[in-house]
């Protein structure tokens, strides 16, 4: 891959140390730390930290009153004289061409991180927190199965065959921040708005198709297209917009199914509910998932992946329930043949 100098992200001594700092009690902890916590044992470093957030050296994510930090992985590569850092991206460099391997012997077959820590003979918790930094790389594979992030099974597209290294594909996701910051313009990223969303469009219009469910098919058209675009909002690894979307497909539906538009999201699941369109456990599903959606939407909250996986899961179990299962049982009954009918045995006279 041909060099770029990039101007992104240089640190300085201070920052540098305040960073291993982190990425030690990240890993002596082996996941993200409390933020207001460890702000509050080093509160003399606490505008830095708030700077360094800001920059993308440092990942906020907030879940209700929990704050939590980590370090990202643009300052794990810059963090070359810590020991944990260095262990990180060897791993990420194994783990990256594993995933080649796989895909040109499987395509894009799924394969479990429980697998892939058995046969790189790493522990299956540190190749989970290592594939959770990779996957600050667009073209990193990444999970949709299952809520415990370790045992989730990686779906392995194309795209790690474009890069020799994992260290590639860092250069490249560095370029092209550095290339957007130091655009001219006063938008995000250095771009205008107009720029902005051209570039997001080039961005979208540049990846593979999404997959998408045979079944959303069968859901009414506006449904389908709000779970189209919450699929490929998924694959462009963002969380706060798909979490909106799961909750405006709920809305959508639940108009449908009801022929009328209440004026809340507890009257509707509960009239779904009264008329036998979602069970007992649906309603309780979906009421935990519309209020995640509202707290995404209104109050801040940034859902993590297992957070959308679960309120994904939920939504398909009900629009399944209610828009497919029904045919599928029906077409099943029509190829099944008849039971004969049994004749009655001769009377002995």
């Amino acid at each position: 891959m041909t060099a770029k100098v990039t101007t992104l992200h240089v640190l300085d001594q201070i920052d540098a140390d305040l960073l291993r700092n982190m990425l030690d009690a990240c890993e002596v902890q082996g996941d993200f730390v409390d933020a207001k916590r460890y702000r509050n044992e080093h509160i003399e470093n606490r505008l830095a930290f708030e700077r360094l957030a800001r920059e993308g050296y440092i990942l906020l994510e907030r879940a209700g009153e929990q704050e939590r930090y980590r370090v990202s992985l643009t300052a794990i590569v810059q963090l070359e004289q810590n020991d944990a850092a260095r262990r990180i991206l060897n791993v990420a460099e194994r783990l990256w061409s594993a995933f080649q391997e796989h895909y040109r012997v499987a395509l894009e077959g799924p394969i479990t991180l429980k697998h892939l820590s058995d046969v790189l003979n790493v522990e299956l918790p540190f190749l989970s927190r290592v594939h959770t930094y990779m996957r600050e790389c667009s073209h990193t594979p990444y999970c949709f199965t299952t809520a415990d992030t370790m045992y989730q099974s990686v779906t392995v597209c194309e795209e790690v065959r474009h890069f020799e290294s994992f260290a590639d594909c860092v250069h490249e996701m560095r370029v092209w921040q550095a290339d957007r910051i130091n655009s001219p313009g006063n938008g995000l990223f250095g771009l205008s708005q107009v720029d902005l969303l051209t570039e997001c469009q080039s961005v979208v219009s540049a990846r593979p198709p999404v997959s998408i469910p045979g079944w959303v098919s069968k859901l009414p058209p506006h449904a389908q297209k709000l779970m189209g675009e919450v699929y490929i909002a998924l694959d462009a690894q963002l969380l706060s917009l798909p979490a909106m979307g799961i909750r405006a497909v709920i809305d959508v539906v639940s108009a449908n199914l009801l022929g009328t538009d209440l004026n809340s999201f507890d009257e509707k699941l509960e009239a779904l509910r009264s008329r036998g369109s979602i069970t007992t456990q649906q309603f309780i599903s979906l009421t935990a998932v519309v209020d995640a959606g509202n707290a995404a939407s209104h109050r801040e909250f940034i859902p993590d992946r297992d957070d959308i996986q679960i309120m994904l899961d939920s939504l398909s179990h009900m629009l399944q329930s209610v828009y497919v299962m029904d045919e599928a049982a029906n077409a099943l009954s029509s190829k099944t043949p008849k039971r004969p009918k049994r004749s009655k045995p001769a009377k002995i006279t």
